[in-house]
This record gives C-alpha cells, sequence and structure tokens, in this order.
C-alpha cells in the first residue's frame, strides 16, 4: 500500500478516497443486508452536544469543523500522556512522538499542517474553557476531545486561533444514583526498534579498510582480528552491544484510579484521584545507596468538579484539580547518554572489566553505563493546582432564555529541580612489565548539589451574557464574552513581564426550522506582545448549513437518512510569533559589542549597541480560512464525511537580515511580510451495523494537504532553483547525489566539475553541478525529498464484538514526508556505524551496487552534508492499538452487586510497516519509542 501511494499524485489521491467511498457503499450495502439483520437506527442523529468554542450546539446545528473523540474511546487506550491516545482518531490532527521517556513522552500536534515557518505551530490548548496543558490529566478524568479547525470555530480565540484550537472538557456530575468507578492497569513497556550496531570483528575490519581508503596502513593485525573474532580476550578485545549494557528488555508501568458521580437536583459532583508509574529502561539504576538513577515518572492526579443549584435561578460551579509529578533521572542528561552509545564502537574497550571498574580511554571517558549508574541523580517535582468557579444566574425576569454569568479562574504551577551530580573514573587495560595493567582517567567525586525553583501562575477571569431561545420554527442563541488573562513565569524574577491577554467575544447563531443554519463569530483582543496602538485585531467569521436531508424533496430517497451541507468563511490570529528577547518584537535593545582598543595603554573597553531596529507597527499573522464540507449518513449505517479547506496565512515575520546591509550597523529587526498558502481535504468513512448479537463497526479518516511558501525575505540567491518561494514549508534543500567517484581517472577527467568541500577520493559521492559553473559548492544545492511534515495521514479504526466480548484495533499511517538521515552516520572512529550504513558501502568491489560512500575515519565535508543520499521515505502504517475486552453479563453482575464490570488485554503502538526497517520511523535517535502491553479491569458499583 505505501508503494503504491507514493506513486499517486495529489489529485490521484483525491480521485483514489472518492473511489473508495463508492466501492465501501457497494461491497457493504450486501453483506449487512444478507441475513436477518438490525441496523444501526439514524433516530435521533445529530442531537449529541458538540463542545465548541466557549459554548455547547447540538452536533446537526454545528456550522464549523469540529471533530470530537468521546470517553468511551479514549479509555480504550493505556498510554502515560493523553496526547498518545490520539493518534488517527481525528481527521485533521497529525500526532507526533519524538521520545519514550517516562513524563517526557508528550507528543506534538499540527492540525491541518505546517502554515507558518517563523511563529509557533502548535494549536491553543484549552481544558474546560481555559488555556491549560493537558498532557498529564488521566482517560478516566476527560468527558471529550474537540478539534476546532476552521474560522467560525476558531475567531472566537482572536489572536490565538489561527494554528487550530483543541477543547479538553473534563467530566461532571449528573442527576443520578451515586456510583463508584474502580480502573486497574499493569503493563510492560519495551523498545519498538534499536539500531543494530555491527560486531567489534566487522568493526575492526572494516576500521582497516577505511584507513585503507584513506591512504594510511590499518590498524589492527590478523592476530588481532582473529581475537575479536573469537572473543577471547574480552579485557583488551572487548565486543560490546551498547543498548545490552544499558537497557532492560522491558520495564513496567501501572495505574489505580478511583472516581466517585452522581447527584440530585440541587447538588452535582464527579471525584476522582489516580496514581501512575512508569518505570525506565535503564539497567542497574540501584547500584547507589539511597537513590536511583533511573528515568522514571510517578504522577498523582485529583478532581473534584462540583456544580450547585442554589436556588431556581442561581446555579454555582465549583472545580478543583491538581497534579503532583515527579520525575526521575540520571544525572547525566539522557540526551547525552545516547549520543555516547551513538559514538562509542564496540571496539573500544569493555562496558566493565571483572574487577568492577568502568572501561574507558583518554579520548572516550563518558562510558554510557557509567554515565546511566554513577553520576548521580536529577529529580523533578512538580505541583500542579487548577482552581475555577462560576456563578450562573438566569434573567428570565427580563426575558425568556437569558443568562448572565462569571468566572475566575487560578493555576498555579510549581517545580523543584535537585540535581546531585557527581564524576567516576574509566580505566583503560594496558600490558605493564608485571602484568595487566589498569590505567585510571578521572577521580570519584562526592555528589554536588545543585537545585532550582520555577514557580508559575494563571489567572482568568470571563463574564458573559448567553441568550438562548426557541419559537415555533426559529432557534437563536447569542453570547457575548469578557475575557482576560494573565500568565507569569517565574514570578519571583522582578524582570520578568506577565504575559497579557484581554478582549471581547461574541457569537450568534439561527436555527430556522431544524434544518437551516447560519451563525456569526467575531473576536476581539489584545496582547502585551505588540505596541500600544496596534495591540487589538478584529477577527469575524460566518458561517451557514443546511440539512439537505430535511427537505421533502428527499425524503422519497431512502437510502439517504442525513445529507447536511455547510460552509464558513473567516479571519484568525496567531500572536505566538517570538520567544525569549524576541517575544516584544517593537523594541530594541543594548547587546554587547565585543571590545575595542582605547587609550595609550590599548585596554580592551566593552562595546555597547542597539540590538535592532525596531518596528513599531509589527503584528499578528493572519489566517484567513474557507471550508466547504459534505456529511452523509447513507443506508442508515454508513456516515461519510468531505471537508474541502483553504487557508492563506498572511503577515508572517520576517528578519530583514537578509534585505538591508551589514555597513549599516544594526539588525534589520522584524516585520510582517510572508505568505503561505494551505490547501487539503479531509474525509471520513464510518460503517456500523448489527447481525444478530454481532456488531461490528469500521472508520477511516484521512487528510490530504498541499502547502506553498508563497512570499519572504529571502537571500539573493544566485540561481533560480535555490528560492524558497515556490515550495511547502519546510522543505529540504541540498545537493543531488548522482553516484560514487569509481576511480581516480573519473576524478582527474577534465568534465568532472570540480568538488570543493574536501579532496574526493574514489567512493565519495559525486554530485550533479547544477549551474553548469564547473564547480560543486552551496550553489548546486536546490528542492531534494520532502518536508517532515507528511501531505497524507491517515487512521483506520476497526470493531467487533459478540455479547459481551469485543475486539477493536486502531491503526494509522502517514504518507509524503521525508527523514534525513545524515546524523546516523560519520567518520569511524567518531560514530559507530549502523549495519545496514556499513554492510552497502562502496569497495572497488562494489561498486556498481553500493548505496553508501567509502567508509573513512576523516571528516569529509564532501559526503556528509545533506544529499539525496541520506534522505529516506518517512512514511509508514502502524498498528496503534489492539484491545480483547469482555464485559460481565447482566445477571453476573446482579450476583455481584455491581452495575458494570469490564476486563481488557491491550497491545499498544504494536508493529510498524515502513521502508526504513532498522529504526523506529518516528524515534530514530535518542530514549526509544515504546510498545506496550497491559491488562486490567474496570468496575463500577
Amino acid at each position: 500500500m505505501l508503494k503504491v501511494m507514493r506513486k499517486i499524485t495529489y489529485k490521484g489521491k483525491v480521485q483514489c478516497l472518492f473511489l473508495i467511498l463508492l466501492i465501501s457503499c457497494r461491497v457493504t450495502t450486501p453483506s449487512v443486508a444478507q441475513g436477518d439483520s438490525t441496523l444501526v437506527s439514524a433516530e435521533g442523529f445529530g442531537d449529541k452536544p458538540v463542545h465548541i468554542g466557549y459554548g455547547i450546539q447540538k452536533e446537526k446545528a454545528v456550522t464549523g469543523s469540529v471533530s470530537t473523540i468521546w470517553s468511551e474511546e479514549l479509555i480504550k487506550n493505556t498510554v502515560t500522556t493523553v496526547g498518545n491516545a490520539l493518534y488517527g482518531k481525528l481527521p485533521g490532527l497529525l500526532v507526533s512522538q519524538r521520545s519514550g521517556e517516562p513524563g517526557n513522552d508528550v507528543p506534538s500536534f499540527l492540525i491541518r499542517g505546517n502554515v507558518t515557518y517563523a511563529g509557533e505551530t502548535g494549536p491553543l490548548i484549552m481544558v474546560d474553557g481555559f488555556q491549560r496543558s493537558f498532557d498529564q490529566l488521566t482517560l478516566d478524568e476527560i468527558e471529550s476531545i474537540s478539534v476546532l479547525k476552521d474560522a467560525v470555530s476558531t475567531a472566537i480565540y482572536g489572536l490565538r486561533g489561527a494554528n487550530g484550537v483543541i477543547l479538553v472538557t473534563t467530566k461532571r456530575g449528573v442527576e443520578s444514583r451515586n456510583k463508584i468507578g474502580v480502573t486497574l492497569k499493569y503493563g510492560i513497556q519495551q523498545p519498538t526498534r534499536l539500531p543494530n550496531f555491527i560486531g567489534s570483528y566487522d568493526y575492526a575490519q572494516l576500521y582497516n579498510e577505511a584507513l585503507t581508503g584513506d591512504g594510511k596502513p590499518p590498524l589492527y593485525t590478523n592476530e588481532e582480528l582473529q581475537k575479536y573474532r573469537d572473543k577471547s580476550d574480552p579485557g583488551y578485545y572487548p565486543d560490546v552491544n551498547w543498548f545490552d549494557a544499558i537497557l532492560e528488555k522491558s520495564s513496567p508501568v501501572w495505574e489505580a484510579g478511583m472516581n466517585f458521580s452522581g447527584g440530585n437536583k440541587i447538588v452535582r459532583h464527579f471525584v476522582m484521584v489516580n496514581f501512575m508509574k512508569n518505570e525506565g529502561l535503564f539497567k542497574n539504576t540501584r547500584w547507589n545507596d539511597g537513590y536511583s538513577t533511573n528515568s522514571t515518572f510517578e504522577r498523582l492526579n485529583f478532581r473534584s468538579n462540583v456544580d450547585i443549584k442554589v436556588n431556581s435561578r442561581l446555579t454555582a460551579s465549583l472545580d478543583i484539580s491538581g497534579r503532583l509529578e515527579d520525575r526521575n533521572a540520571p544525572g547525566t542528561a539522557v540526551p547525552t547518554i545516547f549520543n555516547n552509545i551513538y559514538a562509542y564502537a564496540p571496539n573500544f574497550f569493555p562496558v566493565q572489566y571483572s574487577n568492577g571498574t568502568f572501561g574507558g580511554n583518554s579520548a572516550y571517558q563518558g562510558n554510557p553505563l557509567g554515565l546511566v549508574t554513577s553520576t548521580g541523580y536529577t529529580a523533578l517535582n512538580d505541583r500542579n493546582f487548577q482552581s475555577s468557579f462560576r456563578l450562573e444566574h438566569t434573567l428570565d425576569f427580563i426575558t425568556e432564555g437569558l443568562t448572565i454569568g462569571a468566572v475566575g479562574a487560578f493555576d498555579n504551577y510549581q517545580r523543584s529541580r535537585e540535581a546531585y551530580t557527581r564524576q567516576f573514573p574509566v580505566f583503560q587495560l594496558t600490558k605493564g612489565e608485571s602484568g595487566d595493567e589498569y590505567q585510571k582517567f578521572g577521580q570519584v567525586t562526592p555528589l554536588v548539589r545543585a537545585a532550582g525553583y520555577e514557580h508559575n501562575y494563571r489567572s482568568n477571569f470571563e463574564a458573559y451574557l448567553d441568550y438562548s431561545r426557541s419559537v415555533e420554527r426559529h432557534e437563536v442563541s447569542a453570547k457575548v464574552i469578557y475575557h482576560q488573562d494573565k500568565y507569569v513565569t517565574n514570578w519571583n524574577n522582578d524582570n520578568n513581564r506577565p504575559y497579557l491577554l484581554m478582549g471581547l467575544h461574541g457569537r450568534v447563531h439561527y436555527g430556522y426550522d431544524g434544518k437551516y443554519f447560519a451563525e456569526a463569530v467575531v473576536g476581539y483582543n489584545g496582547t502585551e506582545r505588540f505596541p500600544k496602538n496596534h495591540r487589538f485585531g478584529f477577527f469575524p467569521a460566518v458561517a451557514a448549513s443546511w440539512i439537505v436531508s430535511e427537505e421533502e424533496f428527499l425524503k422519497p430517497v431512502n437510502w439517504i437518512s442525513w445529507l447536511k451541507v455547510r460552509a464558513s468563511t473567516g479571519l484568525s490570529g496567531n500572536d505566538a510569533i517570538g520567544a525569549g528577547n524576541d517575544r516584544n518584537l517593537y523594541t530594541s535593545y543594548f547587546i554587547n559589542a565585543g571590545s575595542y582598543p582605547f587609550g595609550s595603554n590599548n585596554g580592551n573597553l566593552t562595546a555597547t549597541k542597539e540590538s535592532n531596529y525596531p518596528n513599531y507597527r509589527i503584528s499578528w499573522e493572519k489566517g484567513y480560512k474557507t471550508d466547504f464540507a459534505v456529511e452523509a449518513r447513507l443506508f442508515n449505517y454508513l456516515d461519510v464525511s468531505l471537508n474541502y479547506f483553504k487557508e492563506r496565512r498572511t503577515d508572517i515575520v520576517d528578519s530583514r537580515v537578509n534585505e538591508l546591509p551589514a555597513i549599516l550597523g544594526i539588525d534589520g529587526g522584524y516585520v510582517n511580510y510572508g505568505v503561505v498558502n494551505n490547501q487539503g481535504l479531509e474525509a471520513t468513512l464510518s460503517f456500523h451495523g448489527k447481525v444478530n448479537d454481532f456488531l461490528f463497526s469500521a472508520g477511516m479518516n484521512a487528510t490530504f494537504l498541499k502547502n506553498t511558501l508563497a512570499k519572504r525575505i529571502e537571500p539573493a540567491y544566485p540561481n533560480a532553483y535555490q528560492t524558497r518561494v515556490g515550495h511547502p514549508v519546510g522543505q529540504i534543500f541540498g545537493l543531488e547525489a548522482v553516484g560514487f567517484f569509481r576511480n581516480q581517472a573519473e576524478i582527474d577527467d577534465a568534465g568532472t566539475p570540480y568538488h570543493t568541500f574536501t579532496p574526493v577520493r574514489p567512493g565519495d559521492i559525486r554530485y550533479k553541478d547544477q549551474n553548469g559553473d564547473g564547480l560543486i559548492d552551496s550553489n548546486d544545492e536546490l528542492p531534494i525529498g520532502k518536508t517532515t511534515t507528511p501531505s497524507f495521514f491517515y487512521g483506520l479504526n476497526l470493531g467487533v464484538s459478540y455479547k459481551g466480548l469485543s475486539l477493536e484495533a486502531c491503526l494509522q499511517g502517514i504518507e509524503g514526508s521525508t527523514l534525513l538521515i545524515t546524523g546516523l552516520s560519520g567518520p569511524m572512529g567518531k560514530r559507530a556505524q549502523i549495519a545496514d550504513y556499513v554492510m552497502n558501502r562502496w569497495t572497488p568491489e562494489t561498486m556498481e551496487t553500493a548505496e553508501f560512500p567509502r567508509l573513512t575515519t576523516l571528516d569529509n565535508n564532501n559526503n556528509y552534508r545533506t544529499s539525496t543520499m541520506w534522505l529516506r521515505s518517512g512514511d509508514f502504517l502502524r498498528i496503534r492499538s489492539v484491545e480483547l475486552g469482555y464485559e460481565l453479563p447482566e445477571q453476573a453482575l446482579t450476583v455481584l452487586k455491581l452495575s458494570n464490570l469490564r476486563v481488557f488485554v491491550r497491545g499498544m503502538n504494536l508493529v510498524s510497516f515502513d521502508s526504513f526497517k532498522k529504526l523506529d520511523p518516528e524515534t530514530f535517535t535518542g530514549y526509544p519509542a515504546l510498545r506496550s502491553y497491559s491488562s486490567g479491569l474496570s468496575l463500577q458499583f
């Protein structure tokens, strides 16, 4: 499938999608019609409430592009971070993970691709109406997660809505008897794939080959090679697999939670507590007395959402939640440990000698096992507290359906960091006059404590008027909200300036006869990021929808039970255009400009200069969005949705460094200049059916993207093909490799372009001279491959159940992305070589079939630079989750006095189908990506 899809154009993929939808309709209809089947009814379709920006609407009345996943689907995942439960679940949402380290496995999100090259690309995250992180919430406390994508859904957030919005809504109590729920999970995690490094014998052989290619004598004798081969003298001739040395085969993760919910006409409540522990993969982390050096993560979550009806008109809500998060890690940064694994060849030294000391030498003193076990530890203790208090009063005495409300929220975050670090010695085994001798490098040092503290808080206030009323065929709702947000980081730092946001937002929604809907939304807000006279922006949007299936002319068409079309257009903004000293791009400040000699003694004086030219008209990015969509339910069990979207992102901030000459003596600063055009198609297809006691479902969602950089300040490139304009954002540029130099005669040939980076030898990469000047240099770099952001991503969700037994699976894939693996290779001795790399290298015997250049022990600026030689497809199809579950029948529950009991076994992140066989296509360096196997139960009293 992957190979076929790569050859299909963007237009072809769209055509293929329509063909899939047509085939699905033709194929599934007879199969369900056979036998005495009961179909899922369309009655009540569209009445489910959907969370939108600052409100709730019935599904059929929603005019914007909103995708939602509900609690019953979320809890079928065993993940330690909420975002990792969203792979393949929501159209338009791309989830990417780059690490599996406990507590640091938070994925990144893109909604409908990357539409900016300068500002923040991630969506706005809102939890219960306020900007908050949702990474470390538990799945058990979440009611739904909605993704808002188009203008009418995001314009109400004004300056912060252009990248899309993720709304997280937590559970609340309902009027019912009191219920107690318990959840228990236990599982193990293991790496998906680890690099397959070659052994010492092969490495030594190939090192000799590399030296010969460099014109140097070989280092290892035949006798030494034999000792590597037979492993007869591991002290002097080791054969180390560093992954085996520092990583366990698996590590445990477990979770336990309890919740209480229910209520009456006066008070409703949802209360929850949950504990999770995720142990890391590092080995021998208990060698030290009194502390562990493993990467571990422990989290305690609690939540209390209470709603009180004070009287017939006044209701109050008090939400309190918090998290206690404790992270532990080795005293050496985890990326450094893995960098050393890649850099240390298998024959450098043993992991440990027989006397327990660590192997090493003067050049390589960072023994990876020593870094894990003997450099101390770092402990991070996070304390998160979130609260909100809401009052809402009906104003029916003024007019029916009118409500006034106010809510205040306060969030507090504290992190304490304690690092207890020390050093350890390494030893090199040498032969002395009296026998074996150990040469020592480094010293044992005592633990040294360093501590740090971070304290952030956020306060919000909202006041609103809400009106909702239905009169005969007319439905009208309107809402006006005043909102202010103050966020302070490291508040005890006197130099810190808070992030401030305030504004008005409004929505008017009108429905007629239950089939025609129109909506107008406006956001008006401002932030301290911009100059005083340009801080506020106006962000309007409009939308309309038509439920065609409610029309009389369509009623006779009984195979169409639901048909809706909708369209929207409008504007939203992105104010996250700078960070650090560039947060306020309209300011300039004074910086150190080096020094200069002055006076009779030529003493050095520090020079100071203005940092940049200030721009008092700097503004936010503007996203002009347009959406068209069709939603349908066919044959009463087949749901189809097609959504075309288009966005033009303007006023992207550009640096003027490429526009103004350096002779000015000042950085040109920043201007709003760039433009990116983005368009695409989202499609969903889901099928639900029932045959006797069998229930089955199948769902697919897919997103196609086409992205073009339309305008940007660029250097004066000498060649037109070097310009970034006209290509996707993030397009890779590099040299085009056209093979290898076969012999010296080819290098010396007068028609061969001169490769300027370093003198070349036979077996080095040969590049194409793009501009015909006879030189291979940076002027020959052109667009190669694609971007790391895929142009097509999709999810497949399958399920079948029989009575209480169920089996469900989720698959997720991406197409149209490129991986650049330059960092996985390099000169031997400076970077351990992956088997796939060294075994397919150029030699005089393999020059016709070689995939990689010759081996070398020297820095080679010709071979190890960005080029088509080092591009690989980033496409994959991955089985994200499989769950086998069983619910006890009602008779057994009655005997046990339970209302529900479900047991399950799950596998997460199980298998990947891709062309990048040796490494994980998502996380191919650093702490590995993990698969997990777990079992558990959930019960309710």
